[in-house]
């Protein structure tokens, strides 16, 4: 026998012998122990590293939903204080709406009337009221007139009147429905918010007409059949209809 063939011989009986003890030693319950041991200290130091973890992003959770609780609580804070502030806000406009309305209390408008060279608006007031009402205002009833708004082609500009007290503008307003079928048509003199509103109260489909009486605005409903009036004090109620 050659010395390479005796060679691979051991080798052959070696690699034989290491398995056999290989297969003594896995089937050992000794071996089985210690291997279940190392597993379940690797699988619990595995766990107490999973555990540490877990208590540390609890602990950063815990502290962002305080901090999310305390911004909830100061953006609740805020979005009242403005609501507050809006509320009085609204209450501040309303209120100086109201001072200017009433401030406007002497006041009406005309229109429909042809602007004139040299023109006296005072006087044309007079003449209106002389010829369609039947009566003429005394100079002191007027306290001053003029024209208002930008010229345009084909179209007067009103006459802004301030009378010197409430009843001869009172008398004046009470007559505007014998105007009916002329041109001239005369309106209480509002504020832009109040213009805005007689508008979308005109507009709202429950509503048959809508005029102004001393700055407010009043709506004839047509509503389930039955018509009533109703003070507009806000679009809030023209959603309400």
């Amino acid at each position: 026998m050659s010395k390479s063939i005796n060679t691979r011989l051991q080798t052959k009986e070696t690699m034989e012998l290491v398995a056999m003890v290989i297969r003594q030693v896995f089937e050992s319950v000794e071996f089985e122990a210690k291997l279940q041991s190392c597993l379940d200290r690797a699988f619990a130091k595995k766990m107490d590293e999973l555990l540490e973890r877990l208590e540390t992003h609890a602990g950063k959770l815990h502290d962002i939903e305080v901090t999310m609780e305390k911004s909830s609580k100061d953006v609740q804070e805020i979005t009242n204080k403005i609501r507050m502030l809006e509320e009085k806000c609204d209450r501040s406009l309303k209120e100086i709406n109201e001072l200017e309305q009433y401030s406007r209390r002497n006041c009406l408008r005309v229109f429909g009337i042809e602007d004139r060279p040299n023109e006296n608006t005072s006087t044309i007031i007079s003449e209106i009221a002389s010829k369609y009402f039947g009566y003429t205002p005394s100079q002191k009833d007027i306290d001053r007139s003029h024209r208002v708004g930008q010229k345009e082609a084909n179209k007067p500009r009103a006459i802004l009147v301030k009378f010197s007290n409430y009843e001869a503008r009172d008398r004046l307003i009470k007559n505007r429905r014998k105007l009916k079928g002329t041109k001239i048509v005369i309106r209480e003199d509002l504020t832009k918010p109040n213009q805005d509103l007689l508008k979308a109260t005109k507009n709202c489909p429950m509503v048959k007409s809508a005029w102004s009486h001393d700055g407010k605005i009043i709506a004839l409903v047509n509503k389930n059949g039955s018509e009533f009036k109703k003070r507009i004090w806000g679009l809030n109620d023209l959603q309400r209809l």
